[in-house]
């Protein structure tokens, strides 16, 4: 029975992680046609509404959801997780309803602070989707906390195909009619609270199905609601914060990017274009995101496992394994991407706008990567406080010197303050969980691992830069550039970091796809 239950674990946790990293694709992917069919002021406008919209998205998908399947995990009696269930459901209705009426009455107040008023109805149309966040973060919770992870993945797909499909209509309408950005960002906007409707059908009915649970006996004792939003706060207030992380950082933009602009001197149709521009990191670093998101996830059952059962030794050596292969690949993903970002830049929004200040937010997906895995860390032995304290100090940094930054620098500071916030986040949780974390958050051969990377982009540089002379700067060049460079610099990387021996086999055999390169490595070797 118990195997049987590891492997219902295992193989639920495998398919949201799946769906996990199809949702998150899509939801960057969307991004690029959108940019393309609205241009830089539609997205601007787009994008300064949408942290709101992603940290309701984060609340209801991967932050409570999480923190309520471990409550309904540790009882047995059905009843009682109702009874729990219900109250936790009542407490969040009481959140949400003020989140809800705060953003209906203070929209023009908040437009206002974000430096442009018109934004009023878009975030109005965004605030209906927190209505249906106690129910689907209840609804997901639950199923998750028994095991079925299914009602989950399929709500959270739904959701995003819905919302996909409506914001790409809303922008080909726009573009075609010649739509006032606000409208079409009005009307895109309203694609959340739709698609959230959608989700909430697919949790309802899989509620339908369940058998109704027998009458029994509550041996545990219900946990008063004091308690238990104390609970909410600090436990599922964490989880829920260290996942919309990088959606608060970009919250901080909304409000700080556009008035820093101004402040520099710059009217308000160039700043919106320059944040517009800016933007696009947001989109680029969510695929960078995907694979430290990914492992993240599916490893935190296991550490849980390992740390609840004793097996100390385990522990350590997951979570050793869990932090050098997600920086590996952090690194690897964010100098490629700085290497290569006119190209990107190019095929994907099909200008070089802003380049230099893309590269440096990409940094941030190492640094963002680092906090994810330190939560995967510090939660699994049920440590809460550390990250809380890190991540909160991490926003007050990005608040202090964001404004600041881009009255002095532009549009450059707010990507440097964005950076800047993660490392004051990671070095605060190293500090506060040094006791979980000192002995397994260590990367003793960093400085090889910078030098590689360092070589890699220089390379792929050099190659990209050669090519554009001999064959133009057109989108579809941009195209081919990629695809000769990408390879060169995969194989660069992984070469001098398989001599350098950066990672132990163990490590390399985690990283998909590896097992079959290792051999074709081994036999060039032996040939030789």
């Amino acid at each position: 029975m118990k195997n049987s239950s590891a492997q219902k674990m295992v193989r639920g946790t495998a398919i949201l992680t799946l769906t996990g990293i199809i949702a998150k694709v899509l939801s960057a992917v969307y991004k690029i046609p959108f940019q393309n069919l609205v241009g830089n002021v539609g997205f601007y406008v787009y994008q300064q509404v949408y942290p709101i919209y992603g940290i309701g998205m984060t609340v209801a998908l991967s932050g409570l959801p999480v923190f309520i399947s471990h409550l309904v995990a540790q009882n047995d009696d059905p009843q009682l997780n109702r009874k729990v269930l219900s109250d936790i459901q009542w407490i969040l209705l009481g959140l949400v309803l003020i989140v809800f009426v705060g953003l209906q009455l203070g929209d023009r107040t908040i437009a206002g602070w974000m430096g442009d008023w018109q934004l009023a109805p878009v975030i109005r149309a965004v605030s209906w989707m927190f209505l249906f966040t106690p129910f689907l973060a209840t609804g997901r919770g639950y199923f998750q906390g028994i095991g079925n992870m299914y009602p989950t993945a399929y709500s959270q797909v739904v959701e995003q195909v819905v919302r996909v499909t409506v914001i790409l209509s809303v922008a080909i309408w726009a573009a075609n009619n010649h739509i006032s950005p606000y409208i079409m960002g009005r009307n895109a906007m309203l694609s959340a609270p739709i698609a959230a409707a959608f989700a909430l059908i697919i949790i309802l009915v899989a509620k339908r199905k369940l058998v109704a649970p027998q009458n029994s006996v509550i041996v545990a004792e219900r946990p008063r609601r004091i308690a238990l939003l104390k609970q909410t706060l600090l436990e599922g207030g964490t989880v829920c914060l260290v996942a919309a992380v990088m959606v608060l950082l970009q919250l901080v933009d909304s409000f700080s990017v556009i008035k820093g602009l101004i402040g520099q001197g710059l009217p308000l149709q160039m700043a919106q274009n320059i944040k517009g521009a800016y933007d696009r990191g947001q989109t680029l670093v969510q695929f960078g995101l995907v694979l430290g998101t990914a492992a993240a996830t599916s490893g935190l059952p296991l550490l849980t496992r390992f740390y609840q059962q004793t097996y100390q030794l385990s522990f350590v050596r997951g979570a050793k394994t869990l932090a050098h292969v997600s920086i590996f690949l952090a690194v690897a993903v964010s100098a490629g991407m700085a290497a290569l970002m006119p190209q990107i830049n190019l095929v994907l929004f099909a200008s070089y706008d802003q380049d230099f200040v893309l590269g440096v937010y990409g940094i941030s997906i190492v640094f963002a990567t680092c906090l994810l895995v330190q939560n995967s860390i510090l939660q699994s032995v049920g440590s809460f406080y550390p990250m809380m304290v890190a991540v909160l100090t991490g926003l007050a940094t990005k608040v202090l010197l964001t404004k600041l930054m881009v009255r002095s620098i532009g549009v450059l500071g707010a990507s440097v303050s964005t950076v800047l916030a993660l490392i004051v986040m990671v070095l605060m949780a190293n500090r506060l969980g040094r006791k979980w974390l000192k002995r397994i958050f260590k990367f003793p051969k960093m400085g090889r691992l910078l030098a590689i990377s360092i070589g890699m982009m220089i390379t792929v540089s050099i190659i990209a830069n050669t090519l554009t002379m001999y064959l133009g700067t057109g989108r579809l060049t941009a195209v081919a550039i990629l695809i000769i460079t990408v390879p060169i610099g995969v194989v660069e990387f992984l070469g001098l970091s398989y001599r350098a021996k950066l990672l132990t086999k163990r490590e390399w055999l985690t990283i998909p796809f590896m097992k079959t390169i290792l051999k074709r490595m081994v036999k060039k070797n032996a040939v030789r």
